[in-house]
């Protein structure tokens, strides 16, 4: 599996991203646990962040230039 390019912008770091994107996968993973676990900690993330930083991350990756890369 390749790794997913994560799209670049001052408002945010690489690390900050991907652990954003990280909880965005496990809120709909198929493991309950990690389901539970994500749901836990996104509020604080939110929190931490801001709900319109975390809006613009969330579109950055929806966006066609988070794709993986082989």
């Amino acid at each position: 599996m390749g790794r997913k390019k994560y799209p670049s912008d001052p408002r945010w770091s690489q690390e900050t991203i991907r652990e954003f994107d990280m909880l965005v996968d496990k809120v709909s993973s198929p493991n309950q646990l990690a389901r539970i676990e994500a749901r836990l900690a996104m509020p604080k993330f939110v929190a931490q962040h801001g709900k319109e930083l975390c809006d613009a991350m969330f579109a950055a990756l929806e966006s066609p230039a988070a794709q993986v890369t082989p």
